[in-house]
């Protein structure tokens, strides 16, 4: 299949999903991050783009992450790409290199002799040998066996100390090219590509997700890195669990047990736990809790004594575009049943 043909089937899909929540709009699709609406010319036009899911340093680990798609307008593919996407990926990179000692990127590495005098500038690569703490650093050199990556003055004194093996302190500088305000925005954006890629039109279109999307567009923005606040609602968050690794990303549709508490969407990947707003059917939600849990009724004051939470796993997706029970939990109405939309 030709990527054009690809898009295209993912195109079908979309419509197909956006037609039955509204109907009557035709062959277009939506972006669901900046919410443009975008014919089928867009494809041929290179305007409509593959938006994968996840980036490809993150999917790579995970046969079910590599296999989202959702189609997003260039603009939005692009700029998510370049910023939180980016940063994520160099963010597990980073972290991998501090747990293992080959530290990630290129690092200024400042060589001291004595206190006060002037250090060595070098750019290279280092390794940090995690049982005495000293360092390896290594750089190019030319064929003359020339060290290449400083001032000829602070080549003539590495050398210098290197042939003369004396002890000197190294201070490795942070990776420039960390930016680490964006790395929870690529995973927000992520998470977010993922419940559209589940839940569809009917989910994403809803203005409980405006929060999302707005922290979303402002991270595509040129200050961007100055204004970015985390997100740190019961509905609305990011956090690293460090207790729990999950290889592949996991969906959940959570309902704390307590009275008056918010539901969310929840999904697990690696280490990281991301939370979303959702809103449901009370009726539906109630049919699937007694088909998920025999004799619910019974149990029920007792599990809500206890506390916690319910915990649904979604695995039906939109990839084709038909119905699933998540548009009925999502407020589609249901021949016969009248019910009104849960907080």
């Amino acid at each position: 299949m030709t990527t054009e043909q690809f898009l295209n089937q993912l195109f079908d899909a979309h419509t197909k999903d956006l037609n039955e929540f509204h109907p009557g709009m035709g062959e277009v699709v939506v972006c669901p991050i900046c919410l443009n609406i975008i014919p089928r010319e867009a494809i041929s036009k290179k305007q409509l783009t593959d938006g994968h899911v996840w980036p490809k340093g993150i999917r790579k680990v995970s046969k079910l992450a590599n296999s989202m798609h959702v189609l997003l307008c260039n603009e939005c593919n692009h700029t998510a790409g370049s910023r939180g996407d980016k940063q994520m990926q160099v963010f597990e990179l980073f972290k991998k290199g501090e747990e293992t000692g080959d530290l990630y990127g290129r690092r200024k590495v400042q060589i001291i002799k004595n206190p006060g005098e002037k250090p060595i500038d070098m750019n290279v690569q280092v390794t940090r040998h995690l049982d005495d703490n000293s360092v390896t650093i290594t750089g190019r050199i030319d064929k003359d066996l020339n060290w290449l990556e400083g001032s000829p003055e602070d080549q003539a004194r590495f050398r210098e100390v290197y042939e003369k093996h004396e002890q000197v302190t190294v201070i490795v500088n942070p990776y420039p090219e960390l930016k680490s305000k964006f790395v929870p925005a690529g995973w927000i954006t992520s998470v977010y590509l993922m419940a559209f890629y589940y839940l569809g039109y009917r989910y994403i279109l809803h203005s409980s997700l405006d929060p999302v999307r707005d922290y979303i567009l402002k991270s595509f923005e040129p200050d961007a890195e100055k204004n970015m606040v985390l997100p740190n609602d019961v509905d609305f968050s990011i956090r690293e669990n460090e207790s729990e690794y999950f290889p592949d990303p996991v969906l959940f549709f959570v309902c704390p047990l307590e009275n008056n508490q918010k539901v969310y969407l929840q999904v697990n990947f690696l280490k990281y736990e991301i939370r979303l707003p959702f809103r449901y059917s009370r009726l539906v939600f109630e049919w699937i809790v007694k088909k998920s849990i025999p004799d619910i009724e019974d149990k029920f004051p007792e599990l809500q004594k206890a506390g916690g939470y319910l915990f649904f796993p979604i695995k039906q997706t939109k990839a084709d575009g038909n119905l699933t029970i998540y548009d009925f939990l999502l407020g589609k109405p249901n021949p016969g049943v009248s019910s009104p939309s849960g907080q």
